[in-house]
């Protein structure tokens, strides 16, 4: 990932996503709020900023990494292409599987 985000580009991000998680607890009290995190380059300094950002703020992460078997070695296969990186169709039934198998209650 090339670091084209500021701090207070993450700030912002951390923000909206911690806003968001209010007003739906608001909106509906006792509902779950957790994120499902694509760390495709979970080495990169903007995602170990991101990750711990959301974890300060008490959000429940689950990486795509821990979902997807040989994510991020085999991109290939869970990105459109390598010009389009948003989740292929194998990329999102697995995705779902998971959702429904692990987080449905």
């Amino acid at each position: 990932m090339s670091n084209t985000y500021t701090d207070d580009d993450i700030e912002l991000l951390l923000e909206i996503v911690a806003a968001s998680r209010l007003e739906l607890l608001q909106d509906h009290p006792g509902a779950k709020f957790e994120i499902i995190f694509w760390d495709r380059h979970p080495e990169d300094e903007t995602y170990k900023k991101m990750k711990s950002g959301f974890e300060a703020r008490s959000i429940k992460v689950h990486l795509v990494s821990d979902i997807l078997p040989e994510f991020p070695e085999e991109l290939a296969k869970y990105e459109i292409s390598r010009f389009d990186t948003h989740p292929s169709p194998l990329a999102h039934r697995l995705i779902g599987a998971y959702v429904v198998e692990e987080l449905i209650e």
